[in-house]
């Protein structure tokens, strides 16, 4: 019997919770098979200096959080047993809200949110964790590789011209990877770095500095992710590429099919970055130099089709923007409009994967916001959340408004003096200095001043 068994046997036996220790004996169960399959692909050799299994684990299984091999676990979170290193809370703890690394009590912590990873079985789940266990490797020794998040928020997404350049860097990537023939191989990562230099050409510096830097984050813990679980090079770059406002996206996959073409070339190549850091593309092209590789090319049919389509999906992006806003203002349920008259929002935590530019001052948060200022914060997970800016920035020069829609129950609200709380499933808020105004189903919170 395991640990977790042994502690959920001791519940029962002393009658705690009995409906929800029910429930956590069968969310344990699914939490410690995934533990262990994390620990059996943390033993391969993934990174010079990378040891996963050393790194503090926080798992979300939608009932509870779960703290593994953490050295000062905070409250409310207990031990299950005196020898165990595993601690236990119910709900989630205000830390974990996403698949990321983050600091719980001053130390980084790799977090997974299990039932909404897009995976699936003990196995899968334990390579996100590998991957966010990088990305807490990466935050302690290489914070440097991390992408300026303000800058996707400027990216041309509706330029046809830079897309259809973009899916022709992507499909020749995708070929290199494919080929079995080195030559074959190296022709195509050729044509790929040939087609990015004309694109980064077109691009601003911040931009480049974006997508080079999200490689060498996303990309390579990626990498390391599909290095664990042994899946095939040929599965890295899908046919056809990404969607138009993709480039977060993409930077997974392009980042890893350049680390696994620097792995066929320059085998030397992590132990330079340790050293130095260094764009992937950059220290590919060097490897190419010394090769003297022809060029691959693609047909004049080829390009024309992919110019086609990129063209097409710039337009239905404008398209979908306007239509995804329209689908917002719509929504059912209760909503709530937090509005500053003074200092704007700040955000303090949001989840890049899931948001939508609307273009202009608008952004749409699709599934995690947290933003205050000096007279209280708000956060909403799994709901949607539409910002206006303060500022020339969509969300990096400050927060006019946020509302908040779809809320299913009639958030509780508290007065005190010039204090407002509001909370509902999903949403919780406390601002001092505020005045609050309802209107039907409209709950508005109205920050007058900063405390």
């Amino acid at each position: 019997m395991g640990r977790l068994q042994v502690y959920f046997s001791v519940l029962f036996v002393l009658g705690a919770a009995t409906t929800l220790g029910a429930v956590v004996q069968e969310d344990g169960e699914r939490v410690q098979a995934v533990v262990v399959e994390f620990d059996r692909l943390a033993a391969s050799d993934l990174w010079p200096g990378f040891d996963p299994a050393s790194t503090p684990l926080a798992i979300y299984d939608g009932t509870a959080t779960w703290l593994f091999r953490h050295p000062d676990p905070p409250e409310p979170f207990r031990r299950y047993t005196l020898e165990s290193d595993i601690w236990f809370m119910p709900g989630r703890h205000s830390d974990v809200s996403a698949n990321t690394q983050v600091e719980i009590a001053g130390v980084r912590t790799a977090t997974l949110m299990m039932d909404s990873s897009g995976a699936s079985t003990a196995s899968e789940l334990g390579a996100v964790l590998i991957h966010e266990s990088f990305h807490a490797y990466q935050a302690a020794l290489h914070p440097d590789w991390f992408p300026n998040e303000a800058e996707l928020f400027l990216y041309p997404f509706v330029d046809g011209d830079l897309l259809a350049l973009r899916r022709l860097e992507t499909e020749a990537l995708r070929r290199s990877l494919l080929s079995g023939e080195r030559e074959e191989a190296i022709c195509w990562a050729e044509t790929a770095l040939e087609l990015r230099d004309e694109r980064f050409e077109r691009l601003s510096e911040g931009s480049v500095s974006y997508e080079r830097h999200a490689e060498l984050a996303e990309g390579l813990a990626n990498y390391v992710q599909l290095i664990a679980a042994e899946v095939p090079a040929a599965e890295v770059v899908p046919s056809g590429g990404f969607a138009a406002n993709g480039v977060r996206e993409r930077a997974y996959a392009s980042g890893t099919a350049l680390a696994i073409n620097l792995d066929r070339l320059s085998p030397e190549w992590k132990g330079e970055m340790e050293a130095e850091t260094r764009a992937l593309d950059e220290l590919l092209g060097d490897a190419l130099l010394e090769l003297a590789a022809p060029v691959c090319e693609f047909s004049a049919s080829e390009r024309r089709e992919v110019e086609n389509r990129a063209y097409g999906d710039a337009d239905v992006l404008i398209e979908e923007r306007e239509a995804a806003k329209a689908a917002f203002l719509s929504k059912r349920g209760w909503r709530l409009v937090i509005a500053s008259q003074g200092s704007p929002l700040w955000p303090q935590g949001f989840d890049p994967s899931n948001v939508l530019l609307l273009g202009g001052s608008e952004v749409l948060h699709t599934r995690w916001l947290k933003a205050g200022n000096s007279s209280g914060t708000v956060e909403m997970l799994d709901l949607e959340a539409l910002t206006e800016a303060a500022g020339a920035h969509p969300l990096f020069n400050g927060i006019a408004t946020i509302t908040i829609a779809g809320i299913a129950e009639e958030p509780a609200v508290i007065v005190a003096d010039d204090v407002v709380e509001v909370s509902a499933p999903g949403v919780t808020a406390r601002f001092n200095g505020a005045q609050l105004e309802r209107e039907g189903k409209t709950i508005r919170v109205v920050l007058v001043s900063d405390s």
